[in-house]
């Protein structure tokens, strides 16, 4: 994958592309807002692609596109935290918040594939995490 900055009107700060290999963050945002809106597309690229991933291991789909923004949102939460990177906590429930209100049990559902997701992110980021 690739990750390239541009304007990108009607985004919360980023797209994925799975079929071009691609992420695209917004331009012009803050240093933590951009490294929060990479974490969460990211989450996308491992969480949300082909049925497989990079291992050849089965990844079963979100339930639907509610799940897969708060699953993607949460490892970004988590990994900003991780970071010290000081998130806007305050968008980040409130965006978890009106996708899970579509689907109360999201978020319920997909703790242990974010987490999954944040230790694959943190054996690349910092091998020495634990």
């Amino acid at each position: 994958f690739t990750v390239e900055f541009k304007d990108i009107p009607q985004t919360d700060g980023g797209l994925m592309s799975h079929d071009e290999k691609k992420i695209w963050i917004q331009r012009g945002m803050t240093q933590a807002r951009t490294v929060k809106a990479l974490f969460h597309e990211v989450a996308h690229m491992f969480l949300h692609g082909p049925s497989v991933d990079g291992e050849g291991n089965p990844v079963p789909p979100p339930a639907c596109r509610a799940e897969a923004e708060v699953e993607a949102e949460s490892v970004s939460f988590i990994l900003a935290k991780y970071y010290e990177i000081v998130p806007d906590c305050e968008f980040a429930l409130s965006y978890v918040a009106g996708w899970a209100s579509r689907d109360p049990e999201a978020v319920t559902r997909s703790g242990n594939r974010v987490m999954q997701t944040v230790n694959k992110i943190l054996k690349v980021t910092d091998p020495e995490a634990k």
